[in-house]
C-alpha cells in the first residue's frame, strides 16, 4: 500500500500531460482514500503526500474532489479518520500554489 501510493505520486509528478491521469482517478482515490485510514503510520504519511502531490499537478481536480472528501472526514469522521485527513490536509496545504 505504501508503494503504490508512492508511485501514484511519482506517475503524476512525472506525467507530462496531467489529462492522462484522469482516466486513472476513479480508480485510484478510493484506493489512495483507504490508505489515508490504514493503521500503518508509513501508507498514512505516503498516502497523504499523493494528495499533496494532487494538489501541485491538478490543482482544480484537488479542490473540487479530494479537499472536500479531506474536509469531510476531518469534521465527521472517527478519530483515525480525522488523523487521516489532518495529514492530507497539512500536505496538500504545503504544495497549494499560495497565490490562488
Amino acid at each position: 500500500k505504501k508503494w503504490s501510493a508512492q508511485i501514484f505520486g511519482s506517475a503524476a509528478l512525472l506525467v507530462r500531460d496531467v489529462d492522462f491521469l484522469k482516466p486513472y482517478l476513479k480508480t485510484a482515490l478510493p484506493l489512495l482514500q483507504a490508505a489515508l485510514n490504514d493503521s500503518v503510520p508509513e501508507v498514512r504519511r505516503e498516502a497523504a503526500k499523493a494528495y499533496g502531490i494532487l494538489e501541485q499537478v491538478m490543482p482544480e481536480y484537488s479542490r473540487t474532489h479530494c479537499q472536500p472528501f479531506l474536509f469531510g472526514k476531518l469534521r465527521a469522521g472517527d478519530a483515525s479518520e480525522q488523523i487521516g485527513a489532518a495529514l492530507g490536509l497539512a500536505e496538500v496545504f504545503v504544495r497549494m500554489d499560495k497565490a490562488k
